[in-house]
């Protein structure tokens, strides 16, 4: 009896050592949480947009839609886990002959991440809206109004502090010059690149 608690002692002294080991780190080997957000992020994504103009009062409705470039940025800061804030910059461009026609909306928007260790996100802002024409010769003219944007993407990490973000994303915009107001509204599709600088 005594040998073999002798036996099972020894085995343990052997053992303890060998499982403190096993679960050290390996050398050269950094745990990483792939999912953790935090910290300064901006992104810059290009894409296609459909655009349609709805005339207050023709009776005509929204106009058929033409597909143009558009261009994104935001930046800003990470609340949380579930939630980053910032600024972003919309636009869409349509070059014409002897002219490019902008619309854009600059304005606040919310990434609201209903799984808290996943990419997929869903997208809120409000802003300011500006619908120019800038001709070739040097003169241009605009109206300002304000916009509105939903959507949703999927952040995927391709390296330390950078991730690609497919998107997609719907804007309303409503103008009243002088003249009578119109709406425009845009849906785009976009891939992004994030850059996150983390905590």
């Amino acid at each position: 009896m005594r040998a073999l608690r002798l036996a099972s002692l020894a085995l343990a002294l052997v053992a303890i050592p060998q499982l403190l080991h096993a679960q050290r780190p390996r050398p050269g080997i950094t745990e990483v949480d792939r999912n953790d957000r935090g910290g300064f992020w901006a992104s810059l994504s290009l894409g296609a947009g459909d655009e349609q103009v709805n005339l207050s009062g023709d009776d005509f409705g929204y106009s058929d839609a033409i597909t143009r470039p558009i261009v994104g940025l935001k930046l800003g800061g990470t609340i949380g886990h579930r939630l980053r804030l910032g600024g972003e910059y919309l636009a869409l461009f349509n070059d014409s002959r002897g002219a490019v026609e902008t619309i854009s909306h600059l304005g606040i928007v919310g990434q609201y991440y209903p799984l808290a260790r996943a990419g997929f996100f869903l997208k809120g802002g409000v802003g300011l809206a500006r619908s120019a024409v800038d001709y070739d010769f040097g003169g241009s003219v605009a109206d300002y109004g304000v916009s509105a944007t939903v959507g949703l993407g999927w952040e995927a990490r391709i390296g330390r502090h950078f991730y690609i973000v497919p998107a997609v994303d719907a804007m309303i915009q409503s103008y009243s010059p002088t003249g009578p107001g119109y709406t425009e509204r845009i849906g785009g599709l976009s891939v992004g690149i994030l850059y996150q600088h983390g905590r």
